[in-house]
């Protein structure tokens, strides 16, 4: 599982632009929220990157 913080620092967004990109459809919402935190597969981090950029593999 990959926490938020973590998520943003990955790709380098802020909080709100993560939050804009998952309300739109262009990032999976995360996986389960616990107490208030966000947390991400980290599959689901690698997956949406790889067809992101398909170059890359």
């Amino acid at each position: 599982m990959i926490k938020k913080p973590e998520l943003q620092k990955l790709l380098n967004i802020s909080r709100s632009t993560l939050g804009r990109w998952v309300k739109a459809g262009h990032f999976p919402p995360p996986a389960h929220v616990i107490n208030g935190r966000y947390m991400w597969h980290f599959q689901d981090y690698k997956n949406w990157l790889a067809n992101k950029n398909p170059k890359s593999r």
